[in-house]
């Protein structure tokens, strides 16, 4: 029995070029450009959900914490190991379309969680501690929520 990605956009008759005659790249069966937009509906529910979520924190917490920049990335790298979870292999037969929506929007909300243990653990810890703990810790949850949310009906 032939391996079947969970998330097929394959083109049905697998030309190598598009309809305006360039070349494509490929990744196993999935085309990539046909990939992108729901990599941007997936990552828009992410950021804007996350915006709704962590601003208050920040807002009411930014007397006592002084955040970085750079601690945006707690929004970047955690979405990217999800990504790279959800089309990889391990996702055959066990993801959906509809996780493509809902698993962004969790991680999002565990972003508010992160920034609450990113002020928690500031008061003991140097800030760069903190913050480099809690992007770390908001990997794994990444990783927790590909593995613990099922197979949604689409």
């Amino acid at each position: 029995m032939a391996h079947q990605p969970a998330i097929s956009f394959s083109n049905p008759l697998n030309f190598p070029f598009n309809r305006a005659g360039g070349r494509t790249s490929t990744l196993g069966e999935i085309l990539i450009v046909s990939t992108i937009p729901f990599l941007l509906i997936a990552w828009v529910i992410h950021v804007v959900l996350a915006a709704v979520v962590v601003w208050p924190v920040v807002f009411v917490t930014r007397n006592r914490v002084h955040w970085h920049s750079w601690e945006l990335l707690a929004v970047v790298i955690p979405f990217c190991v999800w990504v790279g979870l959800m089309f990889s292999d391990m996702s055959t037969g066990s993801k959906t379309l509809l996780n493509l929506v809902v698993e962004p929007g969790i991680l999002a909300l565990a972003l508010a969680l992160g920034a609450l243990a990113r002020v928690a653990l500031s008061t003991s810890l140097p800030e760069k501690t903190a913050s480099t703990m809690t992007i770390v810790g908001l990997c794994f949850v990444a990783a927790g929520v590909f593995w613990i949310v099922p197979m949604l009906p689409e």
